[in-house]
């Protein structure tokens, strides 16, 4: 894993023995105080991000990389991903509203898909007994 702007993760490339032989996919998260509108200059910082790496020989020109800036409010002319690196490198603006709706939106059907899942009925019933005992009944101590 690597640390550059705000958060840096990545996924490793391995050859046909299984030896690892570099890193296959970055993401870089460049998150921009509220106020800030993400505009060419924003954009242009992570993409300086990745050609250091490239430079330094972090990461190879194979490397698949996605940058998402993050900000409150993103230039109407600056609303597309931008493309580097023969299109091996793409920098996506986003505003903090659509981050918060896709989370909302991916939780609750990964919850809708496991709220019925017998392996959670053991951490259903532990959970119950102990809201149970936690609970005071203010009327019967009366």
């Amino acid at each position: 894993m690597l640390y550059l702007c705000n958060k840096a993760y990545s996924y490793h490339k391995y050859d046909e023995e299984g030896g690892e032989v570099g890193i296959d996919r970055l993401v870089v998260v460049e998150l921009k105080k509220p106020g800030i509108a993400i505009s060419t200059d924003e954009k242009a910082q992570c993409w300086k991000y990745v050609s250091e790496l490239l430079k330094k020989g972090l990461i190879s020109r194979d490397t698949k990389v996605t940058c998402f800036v993050l900000g409150s409010e993103i230039d109407p002319f600056e609303r597309d991903a931008r493309k580097e690196n023969n299109d091996r490198c793409t920098i996506q603006p986003l505003d903090y509203q659509v981050v918060i709706a896709r989370a909302k939106s991916r939780l609750l059907r990964l919850y809708d898909r496991v709220k019925g899942a017998p392996f959670l009925e053991k951490q259903r019933e532990e959970l119950d007994k102990e809201s149970q005992q936690n609970v005071i009944d203010f009327e019967k101590q009366a």
